[in-house]
C-alpha cells in the first residue's frame, strides 16, 4: 500500500483535541488522523447499510 500526503488546515481547537487523542494513545498525530478517519468512514458505511436494510424492511412490510 502506497502511502499518500493529505495536507489540510483545521481549527486549533481541533487540533488540540486530537493531540490529546494522539497522546492518550501513545500514537503520532498522523496516526490518529488515520485511526479517526477511518472509524468515520466505516461508521459512515454501516448507517448507509443500515438505511437500506431499514428501506427494505418497509418494503417488504408494506407489501405484506
Amino acid at each position: 500500500m502506497a502511502l499518500q500526503r493529505l495536507v489540510c488546515n483545521i481549527d486549533e481547537t481541533l487540533m488540540e483535541q486530537l493531540d490529546e487523542y494522539a497522546a492518550s494513545l501513545h500514537i503520532t498525530r498522523t496516526a490518529a488522523v488515520a485511526v479517526l478517519l477511518s472509524t468515520a468512514l466505516q461508521a459512515q458505511k454501516s448507517m448507509n447499510t443500515l438505511e437500506e436494510l431499514m428501506k427494505a424492511y418497509k418494503a417488504e412490510k408494506a407489501a405484506q
